[in-house]
């Protein structure tokens, strides 16, 4: 996720409005500064397994 393209933060703005903010940064020259969040959980919790009380069920 990016937050921030050359300390142009894009909290509250809009998904067009960021849109329109990143087009108009990579047409200038020179390097471009990003600011970005990596989404992480460190202990995944087996999103795709059946809870313990509940028995499998043929589909």
């Amino acid at each position: 996720m990016i937050l921030q393209v050359n300390d142009i933060s894009f909290e509250g703005l809009s998904n067009d409005d960021a849109v329109k903010i990143l087009r108009e940064s990579v047409q200038k020259p020179g390097p471009i500064k990003l600011v970005v969040a990596k989404c992480w959980d460190p202990t995944p919790r087996g999103y795709f397994t059946l809870p313990r009380q509940e028995q499998s069920r043929p589909v």
